[in-house]
């Protein structure tokens, strides 16, 4: 009996994340937003986002790199690179020009964990960050 409690344990332990939430199967998270010289509005820049993943739930799947630069609130994608199951690490590199957006939202990498192809597509991780524009 205590063999089948430990397992029933270590299966809820891999479900749940310790906070009374369940764990998501895939992840992403933005470790890292640079670029060689200052990223200022109006001016054309190379930024390089290094991120950490996990995928479970798919063989494989794109991470697509976008950034809001035409519309506040909408992404536009830049780069993309497919990844197998499992964890990792990757770099994904765009030219962009920075927007300041003022009061209407901050100017923001976003990096997606998508499986599948055309109206099949579906999206199973984001995550964003904001990056500080310097005037021109």
């Amino acid at each position: 009996m205590r063999a089948m409690s430990l397992i029933v344990l270590t299966v809820f332990s891999l479900l749940h994340d310790g906070q009374g939430q369940e764990a998501k199967p895939d992840e992403v998270l933005i470790t890292a937003v640079t670029s060689d010289k200052s990223i200022v509005r109006g001016v054309e820049t190379e930024i390089t986002v290094s991120v950490d993943y996990r995928l479970q739930s798919a063989d494989e799947a794109a991470l697509m790199l976008g950034f809001n630069n035409e519309d506040p609130v909408r992404v536009t994608p830049k780069d993309t690179l497919l990844v197998k199951a499992g964890t990792g690490s990757a770099t994904l590199k765009a030219t962009v020009v920075p927007v300041d957006w003022g009061e209407r939202g901050t100017f923001r990498a976003v990096v997606m964990l998508v499986a599948g192809e055309g109206m099949k597509r579906e999206r199973l991780a984001s995550t964003d960050q904001t990056i500080e524009v310097q005037p021109f």
